[in-house]
């Protein structure tokens, strides 16, 4: 059975065999109510949730608990929830696969993965982290190590931490990252996390977008570009592309040759 609806207008515990649930436009006032109630859908496999624009402001906060992610069953869940949401008061694994998160912070992401061994597919917005002196060497080992596809949007969070973060997943296959600072544009750091961490990638999707004037922290969009067009990059089938705006620079760094690579290694 699925039951897909707006708002809440009915006691979710008549439903214990619902399968997939969608509530949307949902009021912050109503989280408490759905916490409560999800953790009696015992057959849930899939749930979306997104709150009403409406009802929120540059101050929400949404604390997320066990009940939201505990379901033996659940597999794939979807927050549209466009407020910063918390995963601090989570205590006990989760079997959830598929994650998407519309905005957290990082040292909220990373509390969230340590409790969802099962995680394979995670899309995040990311936006400020606050690291204290020994916080890398909190992260070792505690990741899903089954997490093979990473999609981050990232906002105020510097490279040294964003690269930490990154190489706790040498299994990962897929990664795609939009970025939106200078010193995203220094090629030897990426290219030393790609060498020696992200060893298994297959699929990247790198995109720095600056807005002009831009402060040239490491180098110019136009000189990364030119080093991320070297032999390092075309022999793993990744080409950058640059695009100027009147407004903003983009610089994207992705499999689009990798076509082409093959068919030449073939003949």
């Amino acid at each position: 059975m699925n039951l897909f609806f707006h708002k809440y207008s009915i006691n979710l515990c008549q439903f214990k065999n619902l399968r997939t649930l969608r509530i949307l436009n949902l009021s912050l006032s109503d989280i408490p109510f759905i916490q409560s109630s999800i953790v009696h859908l015992i057959h849930l496999v899939n749930f979306r949730l997104s709150i009403d624009s409406n009802d929120i402001n540059p101050t929400s906060v949404i604390h997320i608990n066990d009940n939201f992610l505990l379901g033996s069953h659940l597999k794939h869940v979807k927050l549209n929830l466009f407020v910063r949401t918390t995963f601090n008061q989570l205590n006990r694994n989760s079997s959830i696969e598929q994650l998407a998160i519309t905005w957290c912070q990082l040292q909220e992401l990373i509390h969230l993965l340590q409790y969802t061994p099962r995680l394979h597919t995670l899309k995040a917005s990311l936006n400020g982290f606050i690291p204290d002196d020994f916080w890398s060497e909190k992260l070792a080992g505690k990741f899903p190590l089954r997490l093979n596809s990473l999609k981050l949007v990232i906002e105020s969070i510097s490279f040294d931490d964003l690269y930490l973060f990154l190489r706790e997943f040498p299994q990962l296959r897929s990664l795609w990252l939009l970025l939106n600072h200078s010193e995203y544009l220094n090629v030897d750091k990426w290219q030393n996390l790609l060498e020696f961490y992200l060893t298994n990638l297959d699929q990247l999707d790198l995109t720095i977008a600056l807005m002009k004037p831009i402060s040239f922290t490491f180098t110019s969009p136009f000189l990364a570009y030119e080093q991320f067009n070297k032999s390092f990059w075309f022999n793993k089938g990744w080409q950058a592309k640059l695009n100027e705006y009147d407004r903003c620079i983009r610089l994207i760094v992705s499999n689009n040759l990798m076509p082409m690579i093959k068919k030449i290694r073939k003949e």
